[in-house]
C-alpha cells in the first residue's frame, strides 16, 4: 500500500507483513532494493547535528482542477436499500446480491454473479470481500454493461467503498464486468471510471476461461494519437487503458496474473467525508513512476515499450496487438529516396498517445541518416527508431536519448543495412519535472510535432 506523507509526500509501508509488500514489487517487477551498507546507515553524529531528514517541496496545485470522479453515493445509497417493487436475491455462498423486477431475471442474474465471482475473485486466492457486492437490474435498461457506482465505507484513513452495479442485462459479459469493476472500487473508489472499465476490459479479454469476447474498439489501430490513460468518458477511453494494464502485466513477468490490481490497489487515497469528488492522489501513475524508482527515463521507457508494440510485432506485447485489433498504420510513409523531407504531424498527440513514422525501400538502406524533431512544449517526449527486415520482423532499435527538460531532438543513426525504419514517439504529458500528467485532469491538451529527415553526410 501507499501512504500521504508529510506535505504531500507518498511512501511505501508494510501494510500487514513484509510478504505482501514483497509480493506487489515483485509483481511490479522491482523487487527490494539492495541493503545500504553499514556506511551508507550512518548518521552524523550528534554534535554535528544528528540525522536530518529532508522533505520534499510541497507541489502547488490549482484547487480548481478536477482531482477525481464525482461521488455517487446519494445514488447508490437509494440502490443499496433496493426498492419494494424490486425482489431482493442474496446469494447463499458470495458477498452477492440482486435486485431485479422480476424472479426469472434476478436468478439469472444471481448465478451470472456468482460465476464471475468464483472465476475472478475466489480463483485468486482472496478472501471474500467485507462489503457485499450487489447487482441492481431495471424494467428500462437499454446497455448492456452496467454503470458501477461507489457508496463510501467508514475507514481508518484510506478510501474504501462498497459497490452498486446499476444496469445492464443479465449476461455473461454485464456480471463479469460488475465483479472486475466493483471488486476494483471497493478498494480504490477514486480509481477513474473509463480506467477502471479499461481494467475489466484487460481482464475479460486476457482470461482464457471467458468464452465471449468484446471485439476490439476501431479507434485503438486507427487513432493511436489519442490519450491511453484517461479520466476523459469516452467508449475510447474505457478501452484504451487496457493496454496500459497489458504493458503493466508484461512488464511485471509473466508469472504476475494480477499485477494491474495491485497496482490500482496501491493508490491508497483519501477524501474528506464532505467532498464532492473523490481526492484520486496518488493515481496509477504516481504508483508507477514510484515503483521505477527516481530515474524519469525507466518511465518514459515503459510507455516508448508500449507504443512499438501498437505499430510492430515486440516480443512479449503480442496481447497488445491483441486487444488492439491489429497493428496501428503509421501516419506517415515515404520513401528513402525522396529524402530530405519536413512531415507535419496529421493530428496532435494527447498525453500518452503515440505516432509512428515509416521509412521503407526496395532495397538495404545502408546510408546514414538524421532527424531533427520539433514538438510543441512544454511536455516531454520519448522517441526510438526501429529497424525492420524484409518480412517486417523487428531487428534492433535505436533509443534516442531522453531529454526531461526539452521537446527538440536531434540525432544521427546508421540503418545497419535495414529495410524498413520506423520512428515511434510517444507523449509523455504534464507541464514540467514538478507537474508530471496526471488522467485526471482533464480535458487533456494535444501537441503538435514536425519532423526532418535527411541523409547524413
Amino acid at each position: 500500500m501507499y501512504e500521504r506523507g508529510l506535505r504531500g509526500e507518498t511512501r511505501p509501508f508494510l501494510a500487514r507483513s513484509r510478504q505482501t509488500l514483497a509480493l506487489a514489487l515483485t509483481l511490479l517487477g522491482l523487487g527490494f532494493p539492495r541493503v545500504a551498507t553499514s556506511q551508507e546507515r550512518m548518521a552524523p553524529p550528534l554534535l554535528l547535528g544528528g540525522e536530518t531528514t529532508v522533505l520534499p517541496r510541497p507541489i502547488p496545485l490549482d484547487p480548481r482542477l478536477p482531482r477525481g470522479e464525482l461521488r455517487t453515493e446519494a445514488a447508490a445509497q437509494e440502490r443499496a436499500r433496493s426498492p419494494e417493487r424490486a425482489l431482493l436475491l442474496h446469494s447463499s455462498h458470495y458477498p452477492l446480491s440482486v435486485s431485479a423486477p422480476d424472479r426469472a431475471r434476478a436468478q439469472r442474474a444471481l448465478a451470472l454473479l456468482e460465476e464471475a465471482f468464483a472465476r475472478f475473485w475466489l480463483a485468486e486466492g482472496a478472501a471474500p470481500r467485507r462489503a457485499p457486492l450487489h447487482w441492481h437490474l431495471s424494467e428500462d435498461q437499454t446497455d448492456i454493461l452496467p454503470e458501477v457506482q461507489t457508496l463510501r465505507l467508514p475507514s481508518f484513513g484510506f478510501d474504501r467503498a462498497r459497490a452498486i452495479c446499476e444496469g445492464g442485462a443479465p449476461y455473461q459479459a454485464a456480471a463479469e464486468t460488475c465483479v472486475a469493476e466493483g471488486l476494483l472500487l471497493g478498494v480504490a473508489p477514486a480509481t477513474a471510471r473509463s480506467i477502471a472499465r479499461g481494467y475489466s476490459h484487460y481482464r475479460r479479454a486476457t482470461d482464457p476461461r471467458v468464452s465471449a469476447h468484446e471485439p476490439p474498439h476501431e479507434a485503438l489501430k486507427s487513432a493511436p494519437y489519442l490519450a491511453l490513460v484517461t479520466r476523459e468518458p469516452r467508449s475510447f477511453s474505457s478501452r484504451s487503458s487496457s493496454l496500459f494494464f497489458a504493458a503493466l502485466a508484461a512488464r511485471a513477468g509473466a508469472s504476475a496474473r494480477d499485477t494491474s490490481f495491485i497496482a490500482l490497489g496501491l493508490t491508497a487515497t483519501r477524501t474528506a467525508p464532505g467532498a464532492l469528488r473523490w481526492d484520486a492522489e496518488p493515481d496509477v501513475l504516481d504508483v508507477l513512476r514510484r515503483s521505477l524508482g527516481t530515474d524519469r527515463e525507466s518511465y518514459a521507457r515503459f510507455f516508448n515499450r508500449l507504443a512499438i508494440a501498437r505499430f510492430v510485432p515486440t516480443e512479449g506485447l503480442d496481447v497488445v496487438r491483441e486487444l488492439q485489433g491489429d497493428l496501428a498504420a503509421p501516419a506517415w510513409s515515404i520513401e528513402v529516396s525522396s529524402l530530405p523531407r519536413n512531415l507535419s504531424l496529421k493530428d496532435p498527440l494527447a498525453p500518452t498517445g503515440s505516432v509512428a513514422i515509416e521509412l521503407k525501400s526496395s532495397s538495404p538502406i545502408d546510408s546514414p541518416l538524421a532527424l531533427r524533431l520539433d514538438c510543441e512544449s512544454p511536455v516531454t517526449y520519448v522517441w526510438s527508431v526501429l529497424r525492420l527486415g524484409p518480412n517486417g520482423e523487428l531487428q534492433s532499435q535505436f533509443p534516442i536519448p531522453y531529454r526531461e527538460t526539452s521537446s527538440r531532438y536531434e540525432e544521427r543513426f546508421e540503418p545497419q543495412g535495414a529495410h524498413r525504419l520506423f520512428l515511434v514517439g510517444t507523449n509523455l504529458g504534464g507541464v514540467d519535472l514538478d507537474h508530471p500528467y496526471d488522467p485526471d485532469h482533464s480535458p487533456h491538451e494535444a501537441h503538435g510535432c514536425s519532423v526532418y529527415l535527411t541523409r547524413a553526410p
